[in-house]
């Protein structure tokens, strides 16, 4: 029986955690809660966790395999908007009667589920880059400061896709500048928080694992 080395383990697992961070963020997205007087949707709390799988990724395997778990993610969620909508078109037996529920928590609006995977895509790119240029300049050093500026570039170009390809013209601009700014800070300040408590230490017990 073929052995899988644990770094391999590990790559498997950050396109998993991340695929399945996109899917279950666009569908917690539907509930509202606030933070310190801000709204937000509980998928602020989810979507960081792909940009630190990305983190990972970029940082032990480099900015190739990054772009890969990155556009795996990008298809899985794709897939299962249209598993999601496929199951709503499905006409159920006479006994169901939540379609209304069902259909409002996983239909997906087309303009915000445009904005949603363009603005991750997007920015999880940004964010591996930000890391493998940071990591060829710097070497093994500032891996603290190379989390922390790639995360906040590529919250930046995700929330700015986000917010102005999914509520341009709905909402008045003073909150749609509002909802950049708290997502931008709250979410890096998330990561930063995520970073300190565990992701340096998973990084650096990743890259002392044998490739073979």
């Amino acid at each position: 029986m073929t052995t899988i080395p644990k770094k391999q383990l590990v790559l498997l697992a950050c396109m998993a955690v991340s695929a399945g961070c996109i899917i279950v963020s666009n569908i917690v997205t539907n509930k509202q809660t606030e933070v310190c007087g801000v709204a937000l949707t509980c998928a602020t709390f989810v979507i960081p966790f792909t940009y630190i799988a990305s983190d990972l990724v970029a940082e032990v395997w480099g900015f190739r395999a990054a772009r890969f778990v990155s556009l795996m993610t990008f298809a899985v969620g794709f897939m299962a908007v249209l598993v999601f909508a496929a199951a709503i078109a499905a006409p159920g037996i006479e006994s169901f009667l939540m379609q209304p529920a069902f259909e409002q928590l996983l239909g997906a609006v087309p303009r915000t589920m445009a904005a949603s995977f363009a603005s991750f895509i997007i920015g999880s790119l940004v964010n591996a880059w930000v890391m493998q240029r940071m990591h060829d300049r710097d070497g093994e050093r500032r891996l603290g400061l190379r989390c922390v500026l790639s995360t906040v570039a590529g919250e930046s170009i995700d929330m700015g896709i986000f917010t102005i390809a999914a509520f341009w013209g709905v909402l008045p601009a003073p909150v749609l500048a509002e909802t950049f700014l708290s997502g931008v800070v709250l979410k890096s300040l998330w990561e930063t928080i995520i970073y300190a408590l565990a992701t340096r230490h998973v990084i650096a017990a990743v890259k002392a694992m044998p490739d073979e």
